[in-house]
């Protein structure tokens, strides 16, 4: 039986962007470690001064779908704010996961978590200036701009 107080996520902040590393698959923590800290999660996203969110992915090599799914409400969370997520330094193993369950086309990979910063920079910046000018067109230039801004795709 897992042990409770287990960390689910590490989560460290990069000015304001979280970087957050699952550490395994939910079968690995007690049902309400993974609850109550993917809550805690969504708390920090819900933090108005985050704009973007980086799940680096370098200490796992595989993630059930309950911790898939956690990782993918936080995306579409800031995301739906204007923020920007990556995912960065999988295995080829997750990486391949990530394949089949076709998330690399959604969202970004980067390779390591400096790249995903500057990624992330970038597109906020980019963003910044979108909004400062006034079209009609500011939702659709602002997706094009974060899907020609992608390193690589999975």
């Amino acid at each position: 039986m897992p042990e409770a107080n287990q960390r689910v996520f590490d989560v460290d902040r990069e000015q304001n962007v979280l970087v957050v590393a699952p550490r395994g698959a939910s079968i690995n923590f007690r049902y309400r470690e993974v609850h109550l800290q993917t809550n805690e999660l969504y708390r920090q996203l819900d933090d108005r001064a985050a704009t973007g969110v980086v799940v680096d992915l370098s200490k796992v090599n595989y993630l059930d779908s309950i911790i898939v799914s956690s990782i993918l409400r936080c995306l579409q969370r800031i995301r739906g704010r204007g923020g920007s997520a990556v995912f960065c330094a999988a295995s080829q193993t997750m990486k391949d996961i990530l394949k089949t369950i076709r998330i690399g086309e959604a969202w970004t990979y980067c390779e390591t978590v400096e790249e995903s910063l500057g990624w992330i920079a970038k597109a906020s910046a980019a963003k910044a200036a979108e909004s400062s000018e006034p079209t009609s067109e500011s939702s659709e230039s602002s997706e094009s701009s974060e899907s020609r801004g992608r390193s690589d795709s999975l």
